[in-house]
């Protein structure tokens, strides 16, 4: 019969459980269903295709929505879109991004779609509350995504490409619930703004189901690639062009800079220290690699250097591309080539012995298809040639065959609806070419309505050079440019075989006059014919996307680029007013361009700041103008330039900020085959006292360990408790921060069944270096005790445990801190990773710092007594090692059946292996023998031989062989939680 007391705390607990619900419904409930609005679900446009599928969210009232590369990669140009009104629009695809795992699609037949807006993914924390969004495991079939709620575990983090070139870099990292289909769908925050798109997932041991680990591509990210993807280009990542590593002093130089590179030119050399990039502090390669993978190629960005001398510089860098223009097409044409139906080549080795066997009578052949053909009706020759027509939705490609013959197959075409086809243009090198042509209308038509697009008009400027007494003027036609310098005068003209001075020979040299400017004239004279041409003669114009001015990121221009003659022109237009604000003009890869900065001075009069490189040619101050140009509508004044924002590096709650420093990375043994050679540890003491979990990663000598701010130790196993698998290491290292273990506040002593917790561990060692540890927020589901069964649970442990509905049975996870989500206090060690044999079940559970408190104090004291002594342990002192000393070499070699026959000698026998890791159990004691006489039972766990722990029956056996013959050998068993000894002697077998 249940008591009162019980039925009590039952309802209690249901309350507080129902207030907890109520209060995030009426929090979140409004955000979360607009949210769901803006949500779609992906689907191939032909329902008949089984392959693609997933996510998205549209992100402005025309239908634009970002998804994943690898999401639309198998739909082809055109998908299905379902969203939460039921109903299932056409899409098509608009730009790519396939190194970054990004793609932006158009629904199409209506522009009045409800959509959200991009957050500010700098301002993200970790402890943050998210949601995901999405169509896990394609179950939507009403369209309607589903919701699952988390937080913010990590922030920038990098993941590696994984078997393809898609890179997730500088991503957010949540515990909330990701699974296939999730791919391209958002992460929200509180306010209902997209501040991630998600994308991997870690998978590993269960399946592909949610782990507690998903990555979302940030959405900072993708605005500064949201320009280049509406071009509807295939776009590519930015690099440097050199090369970055850590030194043992934590400085970031550069190892390698090429030197056709931009960063060359600017000065940047070979163990140049890296300071700063794009306006934030560069602390590490791995930090510099992060942030270069948020921006596009082609983009300038502040640069701050300390020289060999000692003396810092800055330069502003133009990035390049992660691959070769040809390259990348290459690459992503394959990714996205339609499906091959494969050659059946057995049966076309049939035709072939068929072929070979018709050619010995090839006479009788032919005059018996001669007589068929005859005799076939019309009907029946109607009938044969459709059997031979290629079926709709295919077409015939030839492959090389084994033989070396080729081999005409069907390759599968695209569905595209007849809607979308309007909406398409297929051209190399773009995702579709259509939307390119749109976006450069879109800026042209903003540009010229405020200018002058007279043909037969030329276009005159003239003014005061800076600093200079003399004027400049400028006369701008079709043919070329007019003009008067203070150090020349005369006609430049853009047909180089009609340019008059014969000095000019050499038409980089023409394109880039007037001299020392890079080509002035060239920029001018391309811009006006931009503004009053509809096509450009021997040129072709494009949209590139979008960029910054200045390393100004906050601020992004549209940008045009005109290739003629050789030349490439970058036309830099402001977004709201249309105004050209920057024009950059490029005669050659392997030289500086010439810029010509369109502002406002001090007197608010328009001038052009003209540079060459590092060099400086002229600014030259605007008097007079006939309003070809807006130069009033200029934005860009100087004098009110924002300075480049810095985002907080580390703005989490404070009891997550409190616990970080407080757990550490831990590195030992990588080479044992399906182990993983890290985990996690917890610091103990201000001393460097650490308590993690006891594993086959510390079968290592040395242990390594990284604390929260990146710095390494080499740590000692200095004591062991085998029953609860629990060890102690310690690092030269003092005052750092620790959890206490005296703490004996109720929170600690005795949380309750639904209590928030979070778990702070190092999971597929997602954190490296100085990166903080991964965050997950859950809450305790039961109290209860772990009763393992030999075979079931591979641990001696059966104590009392805390299981949660956080997912921590991830590797490296084990000996991470479960905390409570309000005080910060230290609730528990999170246990290692276990599998219910029976059922096939991952246990996820922490053991209660109730539960080894004492006995961790105790390992300490014990610890710091024998390293004040500095001799040798006393006798009877158990001390548990891990690491093997220079065992003493046995007279005789033994092996498994040696081993064996021991035991037997003995009298009992070992659980037979089952796998790698079998727990060394006994499985019977022989009545009357040595083992029976000293009280070994049935069910007991071999924890330790010769004080060395033996987690393992190959462990067991390892130890054995090395104990020298005839001296005796201590057998330490667990029996219900207790530490027995067993002496024996190893006896030589002479059968």
């Amino acid at each position: 019969m249940i008591s009162k007391f019980i039925v009590y705390q039952i309802i209690n607990h249901l309350i507080i459980l129902t207030i907890i619900l109520y209060q995030d419904s009426v929090f979140a409930g409004g955000m979360v269903e607009q949210a769901m609005r803006t949500t779609v679900a992906i689907f191939p446009a032909n329902p008949d295709d089984q392959a693609g599928g997933g996510s998205g969210v549209v992100i402005s009232p025309e239908g634009y929505a970002l998804t994943n590369f690898h999401v639309v990669q198998p739909c082809g140009p055109a998908m299905k879109c379902g969203m939460a009104d039921g109903q299932l629009y056409d899409a098509v695809v608009v730009g790519l991004d396939p190194v970054g795992d990004l793609a932006l699609i158009k629904l199409l037949n209506r522009n009045d779609f409800p959509f959200s807006n991009l957050g500010g993914s700098d301002q993200v924390a970790v402890g943050d509350t998210v949601f995901v969004m999405g169509n896990p495991f394609l179950l939507a079939l009403d369209y309607k995504p589903c919701v699952s709620k988390g937080i913010i575990s990590g922030v920038h983090r990098y993941q590696f490409p994984s078997g393809t070139f898609l890179e997730y870099t500088d991503c957010l990292q949540t515990d909330a619930a990701v699974n296939p289909g999730n791919s391209g769908g958002p992460l929200f925050n509180e306010k209902g703004e997209v501040i991630g798109i998600i994308g991997r997932c870690s998978f590993e041991k269960r399946g592909r189901v949610n782990v507690g680990i998903g990555y979302a591509i940030s959405s900072n990210q993708v605005r500064y690639f949201l320009g280049d993807l509406k071009s509807g280009r295939i776009v590519d990542h930015a690099v440097m062009n050199a090369v970055v590593s850590t030194d043992k002093d934590g400085r970031v130089l550069f190892d390698d800079v090429l030197v056709t590179s931009d960063a060359y030119r600017n000065g940047l050399r070979y163990n140049d220290e890296l300071l700063r990039f794009a306006g934030k502090t560069v602390d590490t390669a791995n930090t510099f690699k992060n942030l270069m993978g948020l921006f596009p190629k082609h983009w300038r960005l502040p640069v701050t250097v300390r020289g060999k001398n000692g003396e810092r510089f800055e330069f502003a860098v133009r990035l390049g591309g992660l691959h070769s223009e040809a390259e990348l097409i290459e690459m992503t044409e394959k990714m996205i080539e339609p499906p091959i139906v494969p050659p059946d080549f057995k049966k076309l080795q049939q035709k072939q012995n068929r072929k070979e066997d018709e050619t010995k009578d090839e006479t009788k052949n032919e005059n018996e298809n001669e007589t068929e053909m005859e005799n076939k009706t019309e009907t029946e020759n109607k009938i044969e040639k459709e059997t031979k027509k290629i079926p709709d939705g295919f077409k015939e490609i030839e492959i090389p065959g084994p033989d070396g013959q080729a081999i005409k197959l069907l390759q599968k075409d695209f569905f595209i609806p007849e809607t979308v086809k309007p909406f398409y243009e297929k051209q190399r090198g773009y995702a579709n070419y259509y939307f390119n042509r749109l976006e450069l209308k879109r800026v042209l038509n903003n540009w010229r309505k405020n200018i002058d697009v007279s043909n037969d008009r030329e276009w005159q400027y003239s003014g005061q050079v800076k600093n200079r007494t003399e004027s400049f003027s400028f006369h701008i036609d079709d043919k070329g440019v007019r003009y008067e310098l203070p150090v020349e005068s005369g006609f430049w003209n853009a047909d180089l075989m009609l340019q008059t001075e014969v000095f000019i020979v050499d038409p980089i040299t023409h394109y880039q006059s007037p001299r020392g400017s890079g080509g002035l004239f060239t920029a001018f004279y391309l811009l006006r014919q931009l503004a009053v041409k509809e096509t450009i003669r021997d040129g072709e114009t494009v949209y590139l996307g979008t960029a910054p001015i200045g390393g100004d990121t906050e601020k992004l221009y549209d940008v045009c680029e005109t290739a003629w003659r050789g030349n490439n022109v970058r036309f830099y237009f402001d977004t709201e007013t249309g105004a050209v604000a920057l024009i950059e003009m490029s005669g050659s890869s392997l030289d500086f361009p010439c810029e010509i900065l369109f502002r406002k001075n001090s007197e608010n009069k328009p001038e052009w700041e003209v540079r060459y490189g590092r060099i400086l040619f002229g600014t030259f101050g605007i008097n007079n103008w006939n309003a070809s140009l807006p130069v009033e509508k200029f934005l860009y004044d100087k004098t009110n330039e924002k300075p480049v924002k810095i985002a907080a590096t580390r703005n989490e709650p404070p009891v997550i900020n409190e616990t970080l420093p407080k757990v550490v990375k831990i590195y030992g043994a990588g080479n044992i085959p399906g182990m993983h050679g890290y985990q996690t540890g917890i610091i103990v003491s201000p001393n460097g006292e650490i308590l993690t979990a006891i594993t086959s990663a510390l079968q290592a000598d040395p242990i390594r360990v990284v604390l929260d701010s990146g710095r390494k130790f080499e740590a000692q196993l200095i004591n062991a408790d085998p029953v609860m698998e629990l060890a102690l290491l310690k690092i030269p290292a003092t005052d750092l921060p620790y959890f206490s273990l005296q703490n004996n506040s109720s929170t600690v002593s005795d949380p309750q069944i639904g209590d928030s917790v979070f778990s702070v561990s190092n999971p597929f060692n997602i954190a490296e270096g100085n990166e903080p540890a991964t965050v997950q927020r859950g809450c305790i589901a039961a109290k209860t005790t772990l009763r393992a069964r030999r075979g079931v649970f591979e641990t001696p442990y059966q104590g009392a445990i805390f299981v949660v509905d956080i997912t921590v049975n991830n590797p490296g996870a084990c000996g991470g801190a479960l905390i409570s989500a309000e005080t910060g206090d230290l609730l528990g060690v999170i246990g290692k990773e276990l599998r219910n044999k029976e059922n096939n079940s991952w246990l996820n559970y922490a053991i209660p710092v109730t539960a080894f408190r004492d006995k961790v104090q105790k390992m300490i004291v014990q610890a710091e007594e024998l390293s004040k002594k500095s001799i040798k342990e006393p006798a009877g002192v158990a001390h548990p090692q891990l690491i093997m000393p220079n065992a003493v070499t046995p007279e005789r070699e033994l092996i498994p059946e040696d081993t064996i026959q021991l035991f037997q000698n003995w009298g009992f026998l070992l659980v037979p292996p089952v796998a790698g890791r079998t727990p060394p159990f006994v499985d019977s004691v022989r009545h009357g023998s040595e083992a029976a006489q000293l009280g070994l039972m049935p069910d007991d766990l071999i924890v330790m031989v010769n004080n060395h722990l033996t987690p393992s029956l190959s462990a067991v056996e390892y130890q054995i062989h090395q104990a020298v013959e005839g001296e005796p050998i201590i057998l330490t068993i667990e029996r219900q939680m207790i530490l027995i000894d067993f002496t024996f002697s190893k006896k030589r077998n002479n059968n």
